[in-house]
């Protein structure tokens, strides 16, 4: 087998993917109730190679707002989540370049109560696409 064989094998093995991808935000997605959003911005503006995550509680209802961007380079699963529990049209943000370039990632983003603060009390929940 040749170098290049074995090296395009390899890196198909670990999930590279077959083609490069143009990157593609999200655009913003939103709750079901309309009382949170995320967004993913695949090119952060003036930071080249960093991507950015926000995510915003936009209803004072006792409940926080938490999204996530999740990917897969075969076979694990990575995936960035932030919070926002502000209820007062605050957000959260993470920048950086945590995501291979390329690669097709979900979001999501649900309420939860903060009374209890039990994150994992999920409701009105959507989910969107971009990529990396």
């Amino acid at each position: 087998m040749s170098a290049t064989f074995v090296s395009a094998l390899i890196l198909i093995a670990i999930g590279q993917p077959a083609q490069a991808e143009i990157s593609q935000d999200s655009g913003w997605v939103y709750t079901t109730d309309g009382a949170g959003k995320i967004y993913f911005d695949a090119d952060r503006k003036g930071y080249p190679g960093q991507e950015l995550l926000i995510v915003c509680d936009i209803k004072a209802d006792a409940r926080g707002v938490t999204g996530a961007a999740e990917w897969r380079v075969d076979p694990v699963k990575f995936g960035k989540q932030i919070t926002d529990s502000s209820s007062s049209g605050g957000c959260s943000s993470y920048a950086g370049n945590f995501i291979p370039e390329g690669y097709l990632l979900h979001v999501w983003v649900c309420k939860y109560h903060t009374s209890t603060n039990d994150i994992g009390n999920f409701s009105y929940c959507r989910v969107g696409a971009g990529i990396g």
